[in-house]
Parts: C-alpha cells; sequence; structure tokens
C-alpha cells in the first residue's frame, strides 16, 4: 500500500521474506529458487511458446520451430541447472516427484509469500498436504497414454499417425511428444504436465492456488524441479528406445580437437574460475510476479548469485575446409551413482556455434557472454513492463526482450574450497537439413539457443537433437564413454578440461553494509 506512481523499496534478505524455514535443507537454494531473473527468465519463456495470438499470425507459438522438443530440451537444462546448485550446496540431486510418490504426504510445506495479482494471495502449501485419489488417478491415466505411445513409437494426432524415431541425424518423435506433454495441441493423451502442476498447486486443499500453477513463479517451489524430474524420466523413456549413439553419429572425420582452456578474467590460473554473491542486487519491478498492471514500482534489494567472466579457447585441426558446430558442456565431476541419476540431467550445455574450418591448424576464442543461451543486453525488467503497461511494445516483443538464462547466473554456485566440473567441447560436423546460408552475425545477438527460432525466420540452424549428445543417456550412464569409438581409439572431436569453481561469499564485505 503505496502512493499510485510511488516506489516501495523491500530488502529481500529479510527473514520475514524467507519461504523455507533454515532447518529445511532446500531453504539453501533460497538464492537459486527465488531469484526473480530467473524466475522472469521461465515466465517469458513459457509465453513465448504458449502465446495466445491467433493461429495463422506468424508470432503464434506454433510457428515456433520444433516448439515440442523446446519444451522438452530448456526443462531438462533447468533441471541439470537445479542439480548443479544442489551439489554445490550439499544436497543430493533432484528425486523425482512420480507415482509412488503421489499417495505420500509431501514435504517440506511452502509458503511463497508472494500476492497474486493485486489482491490474492499464493496460497501456502501445508507440510503433509496430500494429493486426491482422485487427482492421482488422472495423473496416472494421462501418464499411461503417454507411456503407450512411447512405447508403440507412434502417436496420434489429428487423426493422423506420426511415427517417433531418429534417421540421419533428425529426431523426428520428440517435438510431437513434447506438443502433447505440455497440451500445446489437444490429443487423446491427457494433460499430465500441466495437470499436474495445477494439482501440486490446489495441494493446500483450501480452494486457492499456489505459485505452481503460475509460470511466473513456479520455479519457487521445491516440488518443481521434482515434478520436472518425472517429467523428464518420461521423455528419456521415449530417447532410451532409440538406443545410443553410434560412431556414425558422433565422428567428424579428418578433424580433431587439440586444446581446450577456460580462462577467467578476474584469475590468472587457467581452468579456475570464480562465482559469488552480489549483496548490493538490486532489480525494479511492477510486481513480484511478473503480472500486474501497476504504474507503482518495486524495488527489490537481494543477494544475487554472480560469476567472473571467461573465454574459451578451442584449437582444431582439421585436414580439410569445412564448416561445423562447436557445443560446449560442464559436467560436475565425482558424480555418486544413485537410482535416480541420470547424467543427461546433470549436463548444462553452455554455448553453441558455427564454425568454419580452414585447412590445418584453427584456433577458437569465444566469451562466455556470446552463448546463445544467455539472455543478451536488453532493458531492465522494469523498463520492459513499463513500456508493455503503456501499449509501446507489444506483448510479442515484450516477451522476445525478456527470453534468455540471466548471464549472472551462467555458471553453478561451487564451493568455498572449490568444486571439480569438467568443461566438454564437442566439434560435429552440419547435416544437411542444417541451414547453410544463415545469418550468423545476426544470431549472434540472439538466445536462439534458448528461446528458439520461428520458421517464418528460417528457423533453428541446428537440425541435430536439442542436447546432442546428451538428449538421451551415453552407454553405463557415462559421459567418458562418448569419449572413445566402438574400437576402443580415442574420438578426437571430443576433447575435456577439468576446471574448478570457487564460491565466495562476500569478496567485497557488501553483506556488512
Amino acid at each position: 500500500n503505496w502512493a499510485r506512481g510511488g516506489e516501495l523499496e523491500i530488502d529481500w534478505n529479510q527473514e520475514k521474506y524467507w519461504t523455507l524455514h533454515k532447518s529445511e535443507p532446500d531453504s539453501r537454494l533460497w538464492y537459486f529458487n527465488e531469484d526473480p531473473l530467473i524466475n522472469s527468465n521461465h515466465f517469458h519463456w513459457h509465453q513465448l511458446l504458449s502465446n495466445s495470438e491467433q493461429l495463422g499470425h506468424n508470432s503464434h507459438s506454433s510457428n515456433l520451430d520444433r516448439r515440442g522438443e523446446m519444451f522438452y530440451f530448456i526443462h531438462k537444462q533447468i533441471l541439470s541447472r537445479i542439480n548443479a546448485e544442489r551439489l554445490s550446496v550439499g544436497l543430493n540431486i533432484t528425486e523425482p516427484f512420480g507415482p509412488d510418490e503421489w499417495s505420500k504426504p509431501v514435504y517440506p510445506g511452502y509458503d511463497p509469500k508472494l500476492g497474486s495479482g493485486a489482491v490474492d494471495k499464493y496460497e501456502p502449501r501445508p507440510a503433509g498436504a496430500s494429493m486426491f485419489r482422485s487427482d492421482q488417478r488422472q495423473l496416472k491415466r494421462d501418464l499411461a497414454s503417454l507411456e503407450f505411445a512411447i512405447n508403440e513409437m507412434e502417436l496420434k494426432l489429428g487423426g493422423n499417425k506420426v511415427k517417433m524415431g531418429y534417421w540421419n541425424g533428425v529426431d523426428y518423435g520428440i517435438s510431437g511428444l513434447g506438443d502433447v506433454m505440455e497440451s500445446y495441441v489437444a490429443s487423446q493423451y491427457g494433460d499430465l504436465h500441466n495437470g499436474g502442476h495445477t494439482i501440486i498447486a490446489k495441494l493446500a486443499k483450501t480452494g486457492s492456488e499456489g505459485v505452481m500453477s503460475t509460470a511466473s513463479v513456479a520455479m519457487r517451489d521445491p516440488l518443481f524441479a521434482r515434478w520436472h524430474k518425472f517429467i523428464d524420466d518420461v521423455f528419456q523413456g521415449y530417447k532410451k528406445k532409440l538406443g545410443f549413439y553410434q560412431d556414425a553419429d558422433l565422428n567428424f572425420p579428418g578433424v580433431k580437437l587439440t586444446g581446450f582452456t577456460i580462462q577467467s578474467e578476474y584469475l590468472s590460473v587457467k581452468n579456475e574460475l570464480m562465482t559469488y554473491f552480489n549483496h548490493a542486487a538490486a532489480i525494479k519491478l511492477n510486481s513480484l510476479d511478473f503480472l500486474t498492471d501497476s504504474t507503482n514500482s518495486i524495488l527489490l534489494k537481494y543477494t544475487r548469485l554472480d560469476h567472473a567472466p571467461f573465454t574459451y579457447t578451442i584449437n582444431v585441426h582439421s585436414k580439410q575446409r569445412s564448416k561445423g558446430m562447436i557445443r560446449i558442456f560442464l559436467i560436475p565431476a565425482n558424480i555418486q551413482k544413485t537410482v535416480h541419476m541420470d547424467i543427461t540431467q546433470l549436463t548444462i550445455e553452455m554455448d553453441r556455434f558455427h564454425v568454419h574450418l580452414t585447412e590445418g591448424d584453427n584456433t577458437f576464442s569465444r566469451k562466455s557472454s556470446e552463448s546463445p543461451f544467455f539472455a543478451k543486453q536488453r532493458p531492465s525488467l522494469k523498463e520492459l513492463q513499463e513500456k508493455l503497461r503503456t501499449s509501446k511494445m507489444s506483448e510479442d516483443e515484450f516477451n522476445w526482450a525478456g527470453c534468455g538464462w540471466p548471464r549472472e547466473m551462467s555458471l553453478p554456485r561451487g564451493k568455498e574450497e572449490g568444486m571439480g566440473f569438467q568443461f566438454l567441447a564437442v566439434l560435429s560436423p552440419l547435416l544437411e537439413t542444417d541451414h547453410f546460408g544463415i545469418d550468423w552475425t545476426d544470431l549472434s545477438r540472439r538466445s536462439w539457443s534458448w528461446c528458439g527460432m520461428r520458421t517464418d525466420k528460417g528457423g533453428m540452424p541446428d537440425s541435430r537433437p536439442m542436447g546432442f549428445p546428451f538428449d538421451r543417456p551415453p552407454p553405463l550412464n557415462d559421459w567418458k564413454s562418448l569419449l572413445l569409438k566402438a574400437d576402443g581409439t580415442p574420438r578426437r572431436n571430443f576433447l575435456h578440461q577439468n576446471v574448478n569453481i570457487t564460491f565466495t561469499s562476500d569478496p567485497w564485505g557488501l553483506a556488512k553494509k
């Protein structure tokens, strides 16, 4: 309650805003789950892919190339990032909120302490809340119908049968499966993903809903990660049926990666990276749920994870002139294998970019901020909200401008004593279905790997499966198995580098001010 046109200042680090008690292990992820940049990214991304424009309009989400696959891939990436943060703060990786859990009391409880719009409040979920049996049956029916389609490797959409499978480097099933999982298209397969979000949001059984029903705030709930671990496991049921990638999929004949180093801007030693808490972080918003149409504003002061920018340098020797795609992944070292561990849910794709290879030696240097996964330079969220409110930009322009994983949080937190990770570089040849004539200079200004591409803008420039080769489990559930060919010799177009990520809580003493 403040004057119209005024500004309310909130120090979000105060105890009264905590959404989980400090005794709850998941409270260690406060800095990540509650971060407004992460939540606004999730909101903008879903707005893009669920655009309500008329079907024939070029900004309608049906015109996003491989829309269903984008849903699958981006949520796998979010899950991988959550798992890296969990390991950083001493927690186990995410366990699924699946059928075995639906009949049990749910812990922990969660109180978002957020309003919904101008009047309502997101409902807290008490510890020990349970799911109605009717809701359990609904989710099980929807799950069974999807699993049947996966087992048959066939989807029935609009009276047509769509075969799922993989041919010549392209996955022809995943986008259709994503479309029905997210209910982008009406189908006989129910509403598993969205229905689960709504059911979890109503676990308090008061008639009001919690944050899980709203994309702008759903990631705050600890159950978000568990639900999406379950959803990704369903997708993995399909990916596993495709089998392991073979040498023909993974090799790049005549090409060898000869060097791979990472240099931090703040540190002189190579392959040493730094993260820290920025205790002076601030952001202006119209509302914390990004939804309220208001002339007022909020200046939110909080602690944000940040990092020292860094640069990749990759050396390549090629026997011929060629074109390729470099993909860079970040994987925690020394992962303990458990029944729920899936290496594809721990592998963060950090960068993806096109290269021209000349005969002989090639060197590519690239700043971390250039990645098409991260948000580019853009107006503040407050400025975007104000332009949308005053009709100075369309809803479509608003969503594209706000899309991209926050650059500040490019790296997982790591540990005070240092935490081992592996960077893996993979150089693959372009496929015949890739867009050879695309303007890569224009693409460099877009977060195309995270936010997608419209078909009227040329579509995705990379036709391999999103996340390749970690879109499906490798042999032995071990990423290192991909480093060797079937005959046991090294795969020369793959190269990994050990790195150490060291976290500093308060490098400049700002927390004391």
